[in-house]
This record gives C-alpha cells, sequence and structure tokens, in this order.
C-alpha cells in the first residue's frame, strides 16, 4: 500500500453506498448512518469506495459485486460506526496507509467530507489518526 498517493494517481475514486436516503419496508425512514461497512476497492480505469450494510450482504459478496463493476482489487475495508463517529480501516494498521489513503480518497470525492467529515480516523490495530476533515490538503 506504500506510495498509494502516486500508485493510483489515475484512477478516479467514488463514494457509493448501498442505501443513501429511503423509507424502509417497515414505513421507517432510513438514511446513509444505516450502511456500516465499507470496502475500497480499484480497477484499471476506476476505484470504488462502497458503504454498505453488514445486515444485508456480506464481504464476500460485496467483493463479488465490485468485481462485476470491473473494481477487484481491494485495498482496504473496515468498518464506520455512526454512533461513535468513527472510521476503522480493519485491514490497515499503520497510521500513515490510512492518512495517505483517506487523503487520495478526498481528493477525488468530496462527499466523503460531506458524510465522514466529522468522523475519527482509526486503524485496524486501534490507534487514532484524527479526524477526516484534517485530512484537507
Amino acid at each position: 500500500m506504500k506510495n498509494f498517493q502516486t500508485k493510483f494517481r489515475e484512477i478516479r475514486f467514488n463514494l457509493q453506498f448501498e442505501v443513501r436516503h429511503r423509507t424502509a419496508p417497515n414505513g421507517r425512514f432510513e438514511d446513509w448512518t444505516i450502511n456500516d461497512r465499507f470496502a475500497i476497492n480499484v480497477g484499471l480505469e476506476q476505484g470504488l469506495i462502497y458503504a454498505y450494510q453488514s445486515k444485508t450482504q456480506s464481504a464476500i459478496s460485496v467483493q463479488n459485486f465490485l468485481s462485476k463493476l470491473e473494481c477487484s482489487q481491494c485495498l482496504a475495508e473496515g468498518c464506520f460506526d455512526a454512533k461513535q463517529r468513527t472510521w476503522i480501516f480493519e485491514t490497515l494498521g499503520n497510521k500513515a496507509e490510512c492518512l495517505s489513503m483517506v487523503q487520495r480518497l478526498l481528493a477525488d470525492d468530496v462527499n466523503i467530507l460531506r458524510y465522514y467529515g466529522n468522523y475519527q480516523i482509526v486503524t485496524g490495530d486501534g490507534e487514532k489518526c484524527g479526524l477526516v476533515r484534517d485530512c484537507v490538503k
């Protein structure tokens, strides 16, 4: 994952939600915070940050879905905690890697800042890296 900033500089990353805003079958309104997991994948021409619900999709089914979108190389996986406002990179244990990845992603999609700007970035080892909004260059 070293040199994330330069290795994928030609690729544009986009944020995609399983659920953005909707009325659930029970009539209750749900918004983007219901998505509690994420996968960051890249292909030859695009990259995706896919936020999804663990109760409706497994990590394997998400990877299959992203492969169909020609984003088969998984760079990171983890979880969001809307109550604690944390973005946990479970597969990255290095603070520098997490920050480099978030900075690079923010360069492509301002919606990340809009939705997750007040979230604390946390490595897979539990190290806090600061808020997402502090990664804006």
